[in-house]
Order: C-alpha cells, then sequence, then structure tokens
C-alpha cells in the first residue's frame, strides 16, 4: 500500500511541473505523508469500531461498573480505559515492528544489495564487458532523494498519538522509535557515502517545509 502511494505521489510532483528538484520532492513529501497520516487515522477509525463492537458483545464495563453500550457520548466512549487499552495495544502492533523497523530493514536489500548482485552476475555473464564498461554496469541507480523527512515525521506522528492514550506503552513506543531512527541515521550516513552516485540539493525548501 505505501509502495502505491509513493509512486502516485512521485508521478504527480513530477507532472506538476517545478523547476527545481527541492520543490518536487517538497510536494512529493508532502502529497506522501499526508496520505499516510490519513490512512493511519481511517485504520484508527476502523479499529476503535471493531473494538467497541467485541466490547459490547463481551459485556466490558468501565471503571465505575458500567457497560460500555450505555454509554452515548462519543467521548466517553473513548476516555473509558478499556477502550483506550484496546487502541493502544492495536496501535503498537501497527508501529513496531510493522512501521518503525521492518520497511527500513528491506529498504537496503531492495535497492541496494539485490540490485548490486544482479548487476554483478550480469558484468560476470558477459565477457565482452571489461574494464571501464564493467565499472559504469556496477554503478547504483537508486538516486538519492528526500522521502526520508516524511518516514521520519510519519513515525514521530504515530508516537505523538501515544500521549493520548494510557502511559504504559508510552515508554516502549519511544524507545524502539529511537532504535529505529538511529538505525536510520546509520544506513542513509552509510548510503550517502557509499550507495549513492551523487545528488544536488541547492536548497532548505524541504527542511522548512518538515519544520
Amino acid at each position: 500500500g505505501n509502495q502505491i502511494m509513493y509512486l502516485v505521489a512521485d508521478a504527480i510532483a513530477s507532472r506538476i511541473g517545478f523547476h527545481l528538484e527541492d520543490n518536487r520532492q517538497t510536494a512529493y513529501v508532502i502529497m506522501y505523508l499526508t496520505a499516510c497520516v490519513l490512512q493511519v487515522v481511517l485504520d484508527i477509525l476502523y479499529m476503535a469500531k471493531t473494538s467497541y463492537k467485541e466490547m459490547v458483545g463481551l459485556g466490558v464495563r468501565t471503571d465505575a461498573g458500567t457497560l460500555i453500550e450505555t454509554l452515548k457520548m462519543y467521548e466517553e466512549i473513548f476516555e473509558s480505559y478499556a477502550m483506550q487499552r484496546s487502541i493502544g495495544q492495536h496501535l503498537y502492533s501497527y508501529v513496531w515492528p510493522s512501521t518503525f523497523l521492518i520497511p527500513f530493514l528491506f529498504e537496503p536489500l531492495g535497492i541496494v544489495v539485490l540490485p548490486s548482485i544482479i548487476q554483478r552476475r550480469l558484468v560476470i555473464s558477459k565477457d565482452w564487458v571489461v574494464g571501464r564498461t564493467a565499472e559504469k554496469s556496477m554503478d547504483f541507480f537508486a538516486p538519492m532523494d528526500l522521502s526520508r523527512y516524511g518516514d521520519v515525521l510519519l513515525n514521530v506522528i504515530l508516537g505523538v498519538l501515544f500521549a493520548f492514550l494510557p502511559p504504559g506503552l508510552l515508554s516502549a513506543v519511544f524507545c524502539t522509535m529511537c532504535c529505529s531512527h538511529i538505525y536510520i541515521m546509520i544506513y542513509d550516513h552509510w548510503r550517502t557515502l557509499r550507495a549513492v552516485r551523487e545528488f544536488n540539493f541547492s536548497g532548505n525548501t524541504m527542511h522548512a517545509a518538515a519544520q
């Protein structure tokens, strides 16, 4: 799903006709992040509705002993501990490791390791590919982009959502997010130095938009 949003946002940003790559990347990240946040909000609403129906079927009560199905106001239903705990547990399973870690573990495999192996095999299989031609064939094709701003902002937004839920999962969420971002920083540093041919972003448009 996220890959489709990546492609659609990138296609729309490319068709707008920006003169600078920085502006195109900024529009791309804003559209991608907006789509991801909307998806998360819809997931939470659907998850809350499903959890509520399940609790009604089980006869769950609030701390005051009131059946949760007798609550009429949305605020009362959301503030009940049973509902907040259910949303918190489902949201935690959504962010860790599915959002905070797994995509970033597979990213280097898909854009660096696997293409490098395929390129190496192709060069070895062609006897006439030698010298400078072989070196150029082993070049990295994945360009550097600014989509990491969107990834990090999405993680932060998901982490902030836990501030509205019981604090039992808050420390675990921020610890896992911190570990994930340390890995992202190390990976991006390595990729910038070792796995990208070249790139040039002339301004801080994306940084200002992210702020």
